[in-house]
């Protein structure tokens, strides 16, 4: 399950994070309910992989395998959307929540996406984390496309849902504070 939180909560998760990893991700072909990545992601030591996904039968089915850098390189060129975003690993208890930072051109943060990797048949985690409310903008539903990285790989496509989300919790804010006040 997804969660949009604000922007400006980075430092907050290099303090609390585990580690951290720097992800370069571009895609060679993507199209309604499948797609193939090639992903360098960069902690300890650098890894180069291929994944596809595919949504079958309401499941995400994704097969992911280590390339090398030679590979990844001639591939890189090949790919249309590309995205860096620097992943924190936060654990809460003993469940892992991964944040990313999706980076702009001068390595400015354009959107944060917390995810939680749910067993199968969960609806929603049992428990959202203080470090994920306390910043949260929007939860996303299931069936909700819209916040997937290779649509986030579109700057301009990003900083506008993020905006109508910031937009759209800011009215509800300023609803709650006149409906109080009657």
């Amino acid at each position: 399950m997804k969660f949009i939180l604000n922007l400006d909560t980075e430092n907050k998760f290099k303090i609390i994070a585990h580690h951290k990893a720097t992800i370069s991700q571009g895609y060679l072909f993507a199209t309604k309910g499948i797609s193939l990545r090639c992903r360098k992601v960069e902690n300890k030591k650098t890894s180069f992989y291929l994944t596809l996904k595919s949504s079958v039968g309401g499941r995400c089915v994704e097969i992911e395998n280590p390339i090398d850098a030679r590979d990844f390189n001639d591939l890189w060129t090949q790919c249309m959307n590309k995205l860096e975003k620097i992943r924190y690993f936060v654990y809460d208890k003993d469940k892992l929540w991964e944040i990313d930072f999706f980076k702009d051109h001068n390595h400015g943060n354009y959107f944060c996406l917390a995810e939680f990797e749910m067993e199968e048949g969960m609806f929603r985690p049992k428990n959202i984390p203080d470090f994920i409310k306390e910043d949260l903008l929007y939860e996303v539903e299931l069936t909700d496309c819209r916040f997937s990285s290779k649509l986030l790989a579109d700057i301009r496509y990003a900083t506008k849902i993020y905006s109508d989300i910031k937009d759209s919790k800011n009215e509800k804010l300023q609803i709650g504070k006149h409906t109080s006040r009657s």
